[in-house]
């Protein structure tokens, strides 16, 4: 009778954790639309692939949803960045006539010398423990305004470095098999729901 019990009850389990899965899925791709809606410059590369051809087009962010949080704020700041240097730079008709000049010499059918005229996202991943944002510079992008993106982009890969990647709780990078940065919880999750009684758990050992 507890045998039985303990199958259905693994069972049980092992349904909700595939429905968490599911839902996790749906929650990262919900995340990843707010994101990209909220913060238009940046991730323009999501809204218009065919003029910038990227990862994160195709793909999406690829990284677990501890992580998102760390973007949101790393978008935010850079997305200020860019539209502060675009207003900058649209005042003075040198730069102007610069862009124009460039846009009459194409490099290629597709490109100019000019493109892209304004910084971009092309990649987010989590790789061996480490957020990884890519971004391509652009062509109307002073080297002190690339260099604020470069540290905003450095500061999150360091938060990231301390949060879990799958719950967003205080981390730790794990060695080894895992390679990874995940909290205790996350690492070592509860096989049994609190619910069960000491009867079905000692059936289950």
């Amino acid at each position: 009778m507890n045998s039985r019990r303990t199958e259905r009850e693994a069972e049980a389990h092992t349904d909700t954790r595939a429905i968490g899965m599911d839902f996790r899925t749906w929650l990262a791709m919900q995340y990843q639309q707010k994101l990209f809606s909220k913060f238009p410059l940046f991730f323009r590369s999501v809204h218009y692939p065919v003029a910038y051809p990227s990862n994160l087009a195709l793909l999406g962010i690829q990284c677990g949803l501890g992580w998102y949080s760390v973007i949101e704020v790393a978008a935010q700041e850079i997305e200020q960045e860019l539209n502060s240097e675009w207003c900058n730079q649209v005042r003075v008709p040198e730069n102007i006539a610069s862009l124009d000049y460039d846009v009459l010499r194409p490099i290629s059918p597709t490109f100019t010398s000019a493109y892209p005229i304004m910084h971009f996202c092309s990649d987010i991943h989590g790789a061996s423990g480490r957020l990884e944002i890519s971004v391509v510079g652009g062509y109307l992008c002073r080297p002190v305004t690339s260099r604020r993106i470069e540290e905003i982009i450095k500061g999150a890969q360091s938060h990231a470095r301390t949060l879990c990647e799958r719950c967003g709780s205080p981390g730790t990078f794990r060695e080894g098999y895992w390679q990874h940065v995940y909290c205790d919880e996350c690492i070592a999750p509860k096989l049994m729901p609190d619910s069960f009684d000491g009867e079905v758990i000692t059936a289950n050992l």
